[in-house]
């Protein structure tokens, strides 16, 4: 399966119902697939498109059209909107499920523990400063590996990463943009095996960009792809609601009621402060510990991987004419 305009979903999508119109508003810009005269699927990987330009074109505000968005976008009940918040990270499965079998497993061998836990925080933004801050606060730093913005890195024991895909601000992430040998993928899946080989840890303490809403990203699935334990911050019932999803998230190992507060500072200071011994010092996965990890790769890559497919395929079907 060759990706379309940058997306396996959308390849996936025109194969899935060849009798649409796709519109994807990638990069701010409107890519159309199809005949406009019938029935369109628009994929809202842009809001602004349909916010900024009185002059729209009438394919993308037709009353029949459905709207594939990753976190509600429009406020009415009459538009036919589908909220599909793992579009993204599905490119990523997309990819891991046409990798060969030997490379595949390169992302769930045995870590060597290097760090007492792994947590990467690329942008500034105050709920990542604040779990920074916290982590120095506690003197969590310096057996970890823990990164923050350059703006940031008069931080005692902050680690430097010295990557280029750490400093490469010019492609998305993630969108199918980069090549792993001849499988089309993701930045994001570049990611998850160098820093499975460079950062050798047991633990993803990982601070997602969106903290309001229910939006899982790389960051949350990162320690899935990788076979490590996840400790994930982001909104009310995250945790909870990726548990539903069939994801093992340790409770016996990790304190995760930090996921039922309301504010996102105390999520954060409480994750922290409840898993300070595990983040001290860290975990080695081993025996039954390692099998659960590895479970969640596998569930990742095939059960989780096919039940999103068939859910939104069925969504689809309910509102295509």
């Amino acid at each position: 399966m060759l990706p379309l305009n940058g997306s396996y979903m959308n390849r996936w999508i025109v194969d899935s119902f060849p009798d649409i119109c796709l519109v994807d508003t990638h990069l701010g810009k409107t890519f159309v697939f199809g005949n406009t005269k019938k029935q369109k699927i628009v994929i809202i990987d842009n809001e602004t498109v349909l916010n900024s330009d009185k002059f729209l074109p009438d394919y993308l505000i037709e009353p029949d059209n459905i709207y594939i968005t990753k976190v509600n976008f429009f406020k009415t009940d009459d538009i036919n909107e589908i909220k599909f918040c793992f579009f993204d990270i599905m490119e990523d499965i997309f990819a891991l499920n046409h990798v060969k079998v030997q490379d595949a497993i390169k992302l769930i061998m045995p870590d060597d523990s290097a760090y007492s836990f792994l947590s990467l925080n690329r942008s500034v933004q105050e709920h990542r400063q604040i779990l920074v801050n916290h982590l120095s606060k506690l003197q969590l730093l310096e057996n970890s590996f823990v990164t923050y913005h350059r703006s940031n890195r008069k931080i005692k024991h902050l680690k430097k990463p010295n990557f280029d895909w750490y400093k490469n601000n010019f492609l998305p992430p993630d969108r199918v943009y980069n090549n792993f040998g001849e499988i089309p993928c993701t930045t994001n899946f570049l990611n998850y095996f160098i820093i499975k080989k460079e950062m050798q840890t047991s633990i993803c303490l990982s601070a997602e960009t969106d903290m309001r809403r229910f939006y899982p990203c790389e960051k949350s699935f990162l320690p899935l792809f990788t076979a490590r334990i996840p400790i994930i911050l982001s909104s009310k019932n995250h945790v909870a609601i990726m548990k539903n999803e069939g994801f093992d998230f340790f409770d016996d190992i990790v304190d995760n009621s930090y996921d039922q507060h309301r504010k996102r500072v105390d999520r954060i200071i409480s994750a922290v402060d409840r898993n300070y011994d595990l983040l001290k010092r860290g975990i080695k996965l081993e025996g039954s510990l390692y099998k659960r990890c590895k479970k969640n790769f596998m569930h990742l890559k095939y059960d989780f991987f096919q039940k999103q497919l068939n859910d939104l395929k069925k969504l689809l079907e309910e509102k295509i004419l």
